[in-house]
């Protein structure tokens, strides 16, 4: 249910790229770091880029344009991934063997989505959890954007047998997205 080593690589880089670019323009990240320590440095200040630069989509025109040339066919079709996202709550009902199924709070809509390097339930012990994330097309699947939020809220029976019921009646109609 992970990417490959090689899909993981290229996603994460393209993503990165992005990210430090955002942080650079709106003085996030400050003007002496260079790419490689902001690879290393602590996750929330990648957080906060990648938040500001969800409020602000116009960044991916200004990155294409700043790096025209530079990017490979690839790399623009991974990061313009992000033109049909899906950012929100969603609860992660449980995971399949290709798959961790994916179910958006405010349309109740079932997506299933393939974790990064580290399979879902490496993060989760128990199952439904419910996150906050992005989701996005990469390569004719969906992954997410590689920074989850998890509530810290357990679920009774009820829930539980509420979202049971949501995932059959998606599994027989045939409405678990699998693209976007």
């Amino acid at each position: 249910m992970t990417l490959s080593n090689a899909d993981y690589f290229d996603y994460i880089s393209a993503h990165l790229n992005l990210l430090y670019f955002v942080g650079q323009q709106s003085t996030l990240v400050p003007k002496n770091m260079d790419f490689e320590a902001f690879v290393d440095a602590e996750l929330a200040l990648k957080a906060s880029c990648r938040d500001h630069f969800l409020n602000h989509i116009g960044f991916l025109d200004d990155y294409f344009s700043a790096k025209a040339g530079q990017l490979s066919d690839e790399e623009i079709s991974t990061l313009s991934g992000f033109r049909k996202a899906v950012t929100g709550d969603f609860f992660i009902y449980k995971c399949m063997a290709n798959f961790a199924l994916f179910l958006e709070t405010k349309t109740n809509k079932f997506y299933a989505v393939k974790a990064l390097r580290d399979p879902f339930d490496r993060f989760f012990g128990l199952f439904p959890v419910i996150v906050s994330t992005t989701i996005l097309p990469y390569r004719g699947m969906i992954i997410y954007d590689g920074f989850l939020n998890s509530k810290n809220i357990s679920f009774g029976s009820g829930i539980k047998s509420s979202l049971k019921e949501a995932y059959d009646e998606a599994k027989r109609k045939g409405h678990i997205i699998k693209t976007l």
